[in-house]
């Protein structure tokens, strides 16, 4: 059973609150200079979006398990209890919120394009069009003390604009983003035209991966995880209640973890999405009113975020063959080839 209103029960992020605004200036040229056709231009944006979210209730997502009513064997196994008598016993088995002081925590982000571009009719039957993009996009910043972000290499929160702190936070510009463009036309015969193109295309990235994540952090937002330790085990009874959400105290421009307080962590150089695009063409004239086309399209994308990229254990270790047992990545696998786990000890993390 699912009762009440929260995200994993029915969709239903309560409370919310988001204010979203783009400001945008954009501008080309053109000049034309014997068989060339030349553009420039530019494309310059501010985003700015505040979201006050509660993927976590904040009133309190609590579970009542079955295996807290369970009943355990003499070689270790366990019968499957009942979620609802576990509710009745008033044993809490799970329990998580978000709680927030801050809700004027707005975040912006800014990316700056400029591009150039030839069109060149070579000859006749032959048109080449060529030119590349710039795209400038900034880290994410906010006002002073009203963003976060968890910096893996000290394992502290690092706050935006305090204790000496960018409002940018850690994260490290990137000015190598060009995106090529290339196409071209020819006319095999009167009636045949075959047509070519490629180019990159960058992406902002999707859910926080690039923007948008360090004002719903700490010191913003605490996200609180009450877990036991095993299956048959609560986390707290209905009379007590939940232990307080109290906020780590900050040194500065940054705060040390506590147990329970998870918080969000980027690289700091950010690699953008991108996509390789290309197609291919051929058109044939049939008659005054009829054509067809054959043609092929295709894309290959990297860096592309999903499950694996934006959420994962930073703590995994690589695998490197010969080298790492398998049963220091997975305790529950039997020991593989490689040298005992006392002897990689200090080379697994």
């Amino acid at each position: 059973m699912e009762l009440g209103y929260a995200l994993n029960v029915n969709r239903c992020n309560c409370t919310l609150t988001e204010t979203e605004n783009e400001f945008q200036i954009v501008d080309n040229f053109t000049k034309v200079v014997g068989n060339h056709t030349f553009k420039v231009g530019f494309d310059l944006r501010r985003t700015a979006n505040l979201r006050v979210p509660s993927d976590s209730h904040r009133a309190g997502e609590l579970t009542f398990a079955q295996g807290y009513t369970g009943q355990g064997s003499a070689n270790g196994a366990t019968t499957n209890g009942l979620g609802l008598a576990t509710f009745l016993l008033g044993e809490t088995t799970t329990f998580s919120r978000y709680v927030s002081t801050i809700t004027d925590a707005t975040a912006y982000l800014d990316r700056d394009h400029f591009y150039g571009q030839d069109t060149w009719h070579a000859t006749h039957k032959l048109t080449l069009s060529y030119g590349l993009r710039w795209e400038l996009t900034f880290p994410e910043s906010t006002a002073p003390g009203k963003g976060g972000l968890l910096d893996l290499t000290t394992g502290k929160v690092v706050i935006n604009g305090v204790g000496g702190n960018s409002s940018r936070n850690y994260q490290q510009m990137v000015y190598h983003n060009f995106a090529p463009r290339l196409g071209i036309a020819y006319q095999l015969t009167p009636k045949t035209v075959l047509r070519a193109g490629y180019g990159w295309a960058y992406s902002a990235g999707w859910a926080g991966s690039i923007f948008n994540e360090a004002n719903i952090t700490l010191p913003v937002i605490l996200a609180q995880s009450n877990t036991p330790s095993n299956s048959s085990q609560g986390v707290f009874g209905l009379a007590s209640g939940p232990p307080a959400a109290v906020f780590p105290t900050a040194n500065g421009g940054f705060i040390s973890l506590p147990n329970n307080i998870s918080d969000a962590a980027r690289p700091h150089t950010l690699t953008l999405p991108v996509v390789y695009a290309y197609n291919a063409t051929i058109q044939r004239q049939l008659s005054n009113s009829i054509s067809v086309s054959a043609a092929y399209v295709g894309n290959s994308g990297r860096h592309a975020p999903n499950d694996t990229s934006t959420n994962f254990n930073a703590n995994q270790a690589s695998f490197v063959p010969g080298v790492t047992n398998l049963n220091t990545l997975n305790p529950t696998s039997p020991p593989t080839v490689g040298p005992s786990p006392s002897a990689i000890s200090a080379i697994v993390l």
